[in-house]
């Protein structure tokens, strides 16, 4: 469902859920179980923030796959979200990396130790958007979005 998100502020969560469930081949159990994660996720200010349009010119990659080598090694994945933010010539300048995240947190020390877990993935990710945009590394924000609990870290 996240991956059919385009913005927070322009897309019908309800619309969304429809078109996907109609589409899945999944149990109704686990459908349901999934909508609800999806819908209450949208609920939560820091996720709806960070899903929002920002100002100006900007690419959105979602479920983008890449192959690409960083210190000569190869590294291959899929980016869930890439907001690049381009300059009024369409050059990319900056991008913010959002990893979405489904992890059950019970308390703030599960938080702690997931986006601990989490960081070594996010450099990667951000090395490997470097190496194929050209944009600065310094330029480039890596957020986990848990949304189970409604948070949005930068790493």
């Amino acid at each position: 469902l996240f991956s059919q998100l385009e913005w927070a502020d322009t897309s019908d969560p309800g619309q969304l859920v429809q078109n996907w469930a109609r589409a899945s081949a999944g149990q109704d159990g686990l459908k349901e179980r999934v909508v609800t994660h999806f819908l209450t996720a949208m609920q939560s200010p820091e996720i709806l923030d960070g899903l929002k349009k920002p100002e100006g010119r900007t690419i959105l990659w979602r479920e983008k796959p890449f192959d690409t080598v960083v210190n000569g090694q190869w590294i291959a994945g899929q980016f869930d979200r890439v907001v690049i933010r381009c300059d009024e010539h369409g050059g990319m300048v900056s991008a913010v990396i959002q990893d979405f995240k489904s992890n059950r947190i019970d308390s703030p020390s599960d938080l702690d130790r997931l986006v601990a877990d989490y960081a070594g993935q996010m450099d990667l990710y951000a090395a490997s958007l470097a190496t194929i945009t050209g944009i600065d590394p310094r330029n480039i924000e890596k957020h986990l979005l848990f949304t189970a609990v409604g948070r949005m870290v930068r790493v």
